[in-house]
């Protein structure tokens, strides 16, 4: 859509924009021409311009792309994020339209937030053991990243990863999962 295009070009120009306050760190992969340093391998662009349709559009709604900006600036970013089905299915109506109402932004960004983890967990890292490993996220609450042994399944709490490695970028990974998660603090 043309809001799209335009948010993924104020976000590109926003990005390049900051880069030269922060400190040089190439990557092979980046160009050496200031306009696609970043912007067109970032993780975030990657996620607005992917088919998590559903959560891009809440991001932006929830005001969210400067703050996962400023962590991308510091960080690696992991984001598991739900397929657009998922979302559809497991946001209930009402409580969508709670989360969009004015007065809950902060709400939402918890939600939101809480599927990402300021480092980067490739499928390869995945932790292989019985206890898994725990991940604070963005949100300050904690996620179980697991694999089992025999069937080499990969989960976050009790959620599939249904698409590990799905968007790979210098700055960080998306991984498609079968659910969104919701923590008990936003559902009090």
């Amino acid at each position: 859509t043309l809001f799209r295009s335009l948010l993924l070009l104020l976000i590109s120009a926003q990005i390049s924009l900051s880069l030269p306050s922060r400190p040089a760190k190439r990557s092979s992969s980046f160009s050496s021409s200031p306009a696609s340093q970043i912007n067109s391998n970032s993780v975030l662009v990657a996620l607005l311009d992917s088919h998590y349709t559903e959560l891009a559009e809440l991001v932006e709604k929830a005001l969210l792309l400067q703050k996962l900006e400023e962590v991308v600036g510091r960080h690696n970013i992991t984001i598991f994020a739900p397929k657009n089905e998922a979302l559809e299915r497991d946001l209930d109506p009402e409580f969508k339209r709670f989360l969009l109402e004015p007065g809950n932004l902060r709400s939402l960004q918890t939600l939101l937030l809480f599927h990402v983890i300021p480092v980067r967990v490739n499928s390869a890292e995945w932790p292989v053991h019985e206890v898994g490993a725990h991940h604070t996220t963005l949100s300050n609450h904690r996620l179980n990243l697991q694999q089992r042994k025999d069937s080499g399944e990969m989960t976050v709490d009790l959620a599939r990863v249904i698409r590990p490695n799905d968007v790979v970028r210098p700055d960080g990974v998306i991984h498609g999962n079968e659910r969104l998660f919701i923590p008990h603090t936003v559902v009090e």
